[in-house]
């Protein structure tokens, strides 16, 4: 039988650029569990998730190379193995070695299935699924949605009731996505970015301070050089801190949010661009990478697959402004950004190259942020979702936010160890959460007060 192979997209472009570029072909594994306060009939869940498998078409999705160039076509049927993991009474060390070893071992890509699949059972008897899976045919939000699909229908099998409605088709999405290239509103979204960094160049702000900027401007021998290297090919090796906000916190941050109607995200960007100025002499130029999940129609948001987008986000404030007046602003141009998010990231970023006269290699952002607003639960008892180490990045720190079974939130900070030490994260993570804390007690506090405060207390 003839394939019908298909171009892949450019969020899958992306992620195919990490893993070739990168020494460490993991670099594109997402390793998640999801697991439950009770017990599972195995042999039930694990027809469940080969079901689910069958109903999700971005897990049936093939690479194959053709003329030179990578292709994607779906099968029509899969009976993956599903194993089973059995950690409890383990120790956190022992059972987080054996996890490591899976999420940091790739998926081979061409004519080979993209994940593996095991029942779960944690430390304290906790039950699920984990999964390791290529990001090319899945990312964060496809990856709950699978997860939600699988627990649907073991629900559905245990009780005799009816089944979830299917997915819908991540084939069409795809096709969608190969017919905006070349399109008018391609072509408009490529002169919104045109537009975007005609006003003027950036200039890096480091996690850790100027020294980077100031070791590239020294090999530059310019002293107005603005951007900096942020990787290197041969140390993509990572290491991540966790940080646990309550659901007292969580509640207090969410109702602020809510009271003023700005998004969580853009509390969190004003705390992260604030701690960036602090820690270069308080500039006021700050630019940070944002992802896109790009899930707006009914149809995105229940495809799973991989969607997700990044694109540089800049903010210009002067110390004066108060910081209701910053979370409104950065509601406003982030709202305009996402209208043209659809434009392949890599030429967004492209674009400024000839404009500055810089290379591809350099950048002017040393962080990515993310805030994943899911949960997943069965019959009214919330799912315990985590994020597995897969101990390689293509990113000098990401910042992912989740929200947990306890109401709270867990902060993910992935970081290259060649680039930052446990301390510097530390310092990143606390100035990030006494400046969301102290514009929910004063929103009228200038940016000038808060950089007072962290600098202070630096």
């Amino acid at each position: 039988m003839n394939k019908e192979l298909l171009d892949i997209t450019s969020s899958q472009k992306v992620n195919l650029y990490a893993q070739i570029f990168s020494i460490k072909k993991c670099v594109t594994n997402v390793a998640t569990s999801v697991v439950l306060d009770r017990h599972f009939d195995y042999e039930m869940l694990k027809k469940a998730i080969v079901m689910a498998v069958n109903r999700c078409e971005a897990m049936r999705l093939r690479f194959v190379r053709k003329k030179g160039k990578i292709k994607q076509y779906f099968i029509e049927h899969d009976e993956p193995e599903i194993g089973i993991w059995d950690f409890y009474g383990m120790t956190e060390e022992k059972r987080d070695r054996i996890i490591f070893k899976d999420a940091s071992k790739k998926h081979k890509l061409f004519g080979k299935r993209q994940f593996r699949i095991y029942i779960y059972r944690d430390i304290d008897g906790f039950e699920g699924i984990y999964m390791n899976v290529n990001h090319m045919i899945q990312d964060s939000s496809g990856i709950m949605i699978f997860f939600k699909d699988i627990l649907d229908i073991y629900d559905a099998l245990a009780t005799g009731n009816d089944m979830p409605k299917p997915m819908s088709s991540y084939k069409s999405i795809i096709i969608k996505e190969l017919q905006y290239e070349n399109s008018k509103q391609q072509e408009k979204d490529y002169e919104f970015w045109k537009e975007y960094w005609e006003k003027g160049e950036p200039i890096f702000t480091g996690i850790d301070g100027k020294k980077r900027l100031l070791l590239e401007q020294k090999k530059k021998k310019n002293n107005n050089y603005r951007a900096a290297s942020i990787l290197s090919l041969l140390h993509p090796d990572t290491a991540r801190w966790m940080q646990y906000a309550d659901e007292d916190k969580t509640a207090k941050w969410m109702q602020f949010c809510i009271d003023n109607n700005i998004s969580f995200q853009c509390l969190v960007l004003l705390a992260v661009r604030c701690h960036l100025s602090a820690a270069n002499d308080r500039e006021e130029d700050v630019t940070v990478n944002l992802t896109a999940a790009r899930r707006a129609t009914l149809t995105e948001k229940k495809c799973g697959g991989s969607r997700v987008h990044f694109f540089p986000f800049r903010t210009i404030f002067s110390e004066e402004k108060a910081a209701i007046d910053v979370l409104k602003n950065i509601k406003d141009e982030q709202a305009v950004c996402f209208r043209h998010c659809e434009l392949n990231p890599l030429e967004i970023r492209n674009i400024r190259v000839p404009m500055y006269n810089i290379t591809s290699s350099v950048a002017y952002e040393d962080i990515s942020v993310t805030y994943q607003p899911l949960h997943i639960e069965l019959n009214g008892t919330k799912a315990r979702t985590r994020w597995h180490h897969n101990g390689a990045s293509s990113n000098p720190m990401y910042l992912t936010i989740m929200n947990n079974e306890e109401k709270g939130l867990d902060f993910y900070y992935e970081y290259l160890k060649y680039r930052f030490d446990e301390q510097t994260v530390r310092r990143l993570a606390l100035n990030i959460e006494n400046t969301m804390d102290m514009v929910v007690d004063n929103k009228q506090l200038t940016i000038g007060e808060i950089l007072d405060i962290l600098q202070g207390e630096s």
